[in-house]
């Protein structure tokens, strides 16, 4: 599967962001569920005070996040039953400051009764 997406924000909020994501899902089972590999890349920007997520742009300037997810799903049941193991690294820059990283592992699971 792909999938993305572009969006573009005007008044007092100004900036622009896109995502996109990719993945797989192989036929073989393996035990009771199937291996999904998953890359999403996500980016978002914005000028002249505005903000996103708690951090504002100064006056004048630019600020924006890159993200980047690496991940490996275990699909049991479709949406019903899954596992996820995702690495994420974020990239933030601020005006023309050193940029601000941070990498993560997060693990998951869902189950769905109904």
């Amino acid at each position: 599967d792909l999938e993305g997406a572009f969006y573009g924000f005007g008044g007092a909020d100004q900036g622009t962001s896109f995502f996109v994501l990719g993945s797989f899902l192989f036929p073989e089972r393996v035990g009771i569920g199937q291996f999904q590999p998953m890359l999403r890349l996500e980016r978002v920007a914005t000028s002249d005070g505005d903000g996103f997520d708690g951090i504002n742009a100064p006056l004048d300037d630019d600020a924006s996040r890159l993200g980047i997810d690496a991940g490996l799903h275990y699909i049991i049941s479709g949406h019903n039953a899954r596992l996820a193991a995702t690495l994420r690294h974020t990239s933030t820059t601020i005006g023309d400051g050193d940029a601000v990283t941070d990498t993560v592992i997060i693990l998951g699971g869902q189950i769905q009764a109904f």
